[in-house]
């Protein structure tokens, strides 16, 4: 039985659990607690849903496409070109864009709105601006950046305030110093590093006020003069994030559409001042709630 998107909060879950489990138990927990065996099932259910969509794709590579299809496209590639890339390989990288695309892009946009339900004069000010998005148009991160400035500036404080991968891992490839010339530590060849994202993003050496989302930042202080590692919701380099630009238009596209199809409020017995965050496989809000009415309407869900 598929059980639709509720296999994406058991992945993350019994992910973190794996994991914690591994290190205080050793390497046999990997194989032989509960959790395990659930992370593996899951898996598993996860890789069979995926099967199946590229099989359906590769079955229609003779219909004509009307929307673009990346995996339709891979899969065209491997025909023509069977020495360099094969169906395994197309299945892992659908799976990639599906688990680098998803919760983080939930996660996200549930930051958003929080803080939206917050600032009514921000809230106000990105509705305005969103009146004359045609979610028909295409329109590349660039574009989007271009003609919704504020809005942009608001997914862009929300990346830094609240990021979904707040920290990576990086295997060193090389011997290496780090520190300055007065405290140099020395790491070697094969030393695993873990980024602290969340800390550079709020950094306050480096961020005015770095505990305020704050979308304005985005238009007063010169961005541009920061270090490019103090902004990493994507990492960075030749390994950043293979579904960021997935992620983004996912974001851009549903942001918009909400802000111009509905309104919303958060219930009267909801503590907005605060939100309790999950730092699970993406760190990610817990239990917000949102009443939205249709524009115009006093049609209510939540």
């Amino acid at each position: 039985m598929i059980r639709g998107g509720h296999i994406w909060n058991d992945i993350s879950n019994n992910f973190i659990a794996y994991f914690s489990g591994s290190i205080a138990y050793g390497g046999v927990y990997k194989w032989l607690s509960p959790t395990a065996r659930r992370l593996r099932s899951d898996l598993k259910e996860l890789r069979a849903i995926i099967r199946k969509y590229v099989e359906k794709n590769r079955q229609d590579l003779e219909k004509p496409q009307k929307l673009p299809n990346i995996v339709a496209e891979c899969l065209q590639h491997a025909v023509t070109n069977s020495d360099h890339i094969d169906y395994d390989m197309i299945q892992d990288q659908a799976q990639t864009f599906l688990l680098a695309g998803n919760e983080t892009t939930s996660a996200m946009l549930t930051s958003l709105f929080f803080e939206f339900g917050r600032d009514k004069h921000i809230l106000q000010e990105a509705k305005k601006e969103a009146q004359s998005f045609d979610p028909h148009t295409a329109q590349d991160s660039f574009e989007f950046s271009r003609n919704y400035p504020f809005i942009d500036c608001c997914l862009k404080e929300t990346l830094r305030h609240y990021p979904p991968a707040y920290t990576i891992d990086r295997m060193l490839t090389k011997d290496e110093y780090f520190g300055n010339d007065d405290e140099k530590v020395f790491l070697p060849k094969g030393t695993n590093c873990n980024i602290n994202i969340y800390g550079a993003h709020h950094d306050p050496n480096v961020w005015k006020n770095a505990f305020e989302w704050n979308p304005y930042r985005w238009q007063e202080e010169d961005i541009n003069r920061k270090s490019r590692f103090s902004y990493l919701p994507f990492s960075a380099g030749s390994r950043d994030c293979i579904g960021k630009l997935l992620a983004m238009s996912q974001a851009n596209i549903i942001s918009m559409t909400m802000l111009k199809e509905f309104d919303f409020k958060f219930p009267e017995t909801f503590f907005w001042k605060a939100m309790r965050l999950d730092a699970g496989f993406v760190l990610k809000p817990d239990k917000v709630m949102l009443h939205l009415t249709l524009a115009g309407t006093n049609d209510n869900s939540s």
